[in-house]
């Protein structure tokens, strides 16, 4: 049994997948951007809380805010790795979708060829 050549036609329409599977994925790594401006400023609104909370609890209790500048200080260290872990990720989507833009132009070409 000979195995046939891809015709256009079975050309184009994977061409056709790949570029549909693309833009799904374009739209995942949107999605995905969303959800960690999102986490972001949940953790900026959750670390002004607790500071506010802490901040209030030392002031009926404590005689001096020496323990809340060393709590302001462990929440802005926290804070600090959290930024680190978003700016990451954020970096690695950065790439992911440069990655598949590039793949998306070369699909499109390669189908208006």
């Amino acid at each position: 049994s000979r195995i046939s050549e891809p015709t256009e036609t079975s050309l184009n329409m994977t061409t056709a997948d790949e570029l549909e599977r693309c833009r799904r994925q374009l739209r995942e790594l949107d999605e995905q951007e969303m959800l960690l401006a999102s986490y972001q400023r949940k953790s900026q609104q959750l670390a002004e809380e607790t500071y506010y909370n802490i901040q209030s609890a030392i002031r009926m209790i404590a005689e001096n805010q020496q323990p809340l500048q060393q709590a302001r200080q462990a929440l802005g260290r926290l804070e600090y790795d959290f930024s680190e872990e978003v700016s990451h990720a954020k970096r690695k989507l950065y790439r992911q979708r440069e990655e598949l833009e590039i793949k998306y132009r070369k699909l499109n070409a390669q189908r208006e060829s």
